[in-house]
């Protein structure tokens, strides 16, 4: 079966008749699409034409692994479209062709399709813009994505353009402030120039995400001290000395690059003589955060640059960022098949069919939870009711928003059975 399924033309349709049957049948809401990857760790041997290789990873980059990239349907965060590619490529590239698949087979303009940074390359936006889709993106920090930071928000502030607020609701009912920012609209072209558009660029700023970064660099910088100064201990025994300038110089960069505060933290030492030119030494006299530099970057902090070509009468910049921080949606989907719902992990199947074969099986039951869940719930908001007794250490605790996996643990235990008495 799992050699069957690994078959791409076979597992295309399969997806497609599933897709079209599922969205026709629970008359599911087309609107937004997510796509993002996730890798899988295992331990298998590497060959050079192998789904199995290194690369970046989250979970643990000493094992290689295979790269799962998927497109999948908002709210639900069920699964449309599942590749798996081996595992050195970067997500950059993957983007593009799961878009493709996935807008031809829905058969649906004016979709929006949301991506984290990977996402954002101009190539992929532009393709999306020519096939008359709308994105919703963040940038990555880069330095170039920075300087843009800067220079845009020092413009908005300086022209006293208004500032625009995020709320939700919380689990009390109360609005809670999640957000704020500036909007600004600029032209967009690709690399040929032969596309050209509207963007709106979407400056957001978070309370959480700065106290974040704020408590990031307060503990980098901490260690990066720490570790300078010990760099050069007092003479004494077993205390190795630094005897030339060039190592300590070296180390000390190495720490600052480390810890990303190159340019932030400057650092002074000396060189103590002695009549023994084998006991002449290096000593660091001072560390010193360089204030102005650190106020630059402090005034970035809890900034994120969004993009979309999607008009403000399309997506608000409060409905943009709301809709990006529903992330967790396909994430969510990625810990299922870690985790005990599909236990992809460890993967005990050796051949890359098999392994191909095993993800697409369990893409089809990450189908199935998210398609229980969003039905029941949905049933439950129309009904105005809540379930209770599926929690067994909150015996009296209800919700409207119950899990797949306990409404299906509700029927552990249970046999139904069917017979006749006189026909």
């Amino acid at each position: 079966m799992l050699r069957r399924l690994s078959d791409a033309g076979v597992w295309q349709g399969i997806e497609e008749a599933l897709d079209r049957n599922t969205i026709s049948i629970y008359e599911l809401p087309v609107e937004v699409v997510r796509l993002d990857s996730t890798t899988v760790s295992g331990h298998h041997l590497v060959n050079e034409e192998g789904l199995f290789q290194f690369g970046y990873s989250k979970d643990d980059p000493n094992l290689p692994q295979v790269k799962v990239m998927q497109g999948s349907l908002d709210p639900l965060g069920m699964p449309l479209a599942t590749q798996v590619l081996s595992g050195e490529q970067a997500d950059d590239g993957l983007y593009l062709p799961m878009f493709e698949q996935l807008q031809a087979r829905l058969g649906k303009r004016g979709l929006l399709w949301v991506g984290d940074c990977k996402m954002s390359a101009i190539a992929t936006r532009a393709a999306i813009q020519a096939q008359h889709h709308y994105y919703l993106t963040v940038l990555p920090r880069t330095e170039s994505t920075v300087e843009l930071l800067r220079t845009t928000l020092r413009q908005v502030q300086a022209q006293g353009q208004q500032q625009m607020f995020v709320s939700k609701i919380d689990a009390k009912g109360k609005a809670v402030g999640v957000a704020e920012g500036y909007q600004v609209q600029r032209q967009q072209r690709d690399e040929t120039g032969s596309i050209e558009w509207e963007e709106q660029l979407l400056l957001v700023h978070s309370e959480a995400y700065h106290q974040q970064q704020q408590r990031g660099w307060e503990q980098r910088l901490q260690r990066a001290v720490e570790q300078l100064q010990a760099l050069t201990p007092a003479v004494g025994r077993g205390k190795r000395q630094i005897r030339q300038e060039t190592v300590l110089v070296d180390k000390a960069e190495a720490i600052l690059k480390q810890y990303r505060l190159e340019g932030l933290v400057q650092y002074r030492y000396e060189c103590q003589t002695h009549p023994n030119p084998d006991k002449v030494r290096y000593q660091i006299t001072a560390v010193e955060p360089d204030a102005e530099a650190i106020a630059q970057q402090h005034e970035l902090f809890g900034w994120r640059l969004y993009v979309t070509n999607a008009p403000p009468t399309r997506l608000s910049f409060a409905d943009a960022v709301l809709t990006y921080r529903d992330e967790w949606i396909i994430e969510r989907g990625f810990g299922r098949y870690k985790g005990k719902a599909l236990s992809v992990s460890p993967l005990f199947v050796k051949r890359d069919d098999q392994v191909q074969g095993l993800l697409h099986l369990l893409s089809l039951g990450l189908r199935v939870l998210t398609l229980i869940e969003f039905v029941v719930r949905r049933r439950l908001q129309q009904n105005q009711q809540q379930l209770s007794g599926l929690y067994p250490d909150k015996p009296k605790f209800a919700t409207a928003r119950p899990s797949a996996e306990y409404l299906l643990k509700a029927f552990d235990n249970l046999t139904l059975t069917i017979f006749e008495v006189d026909g």
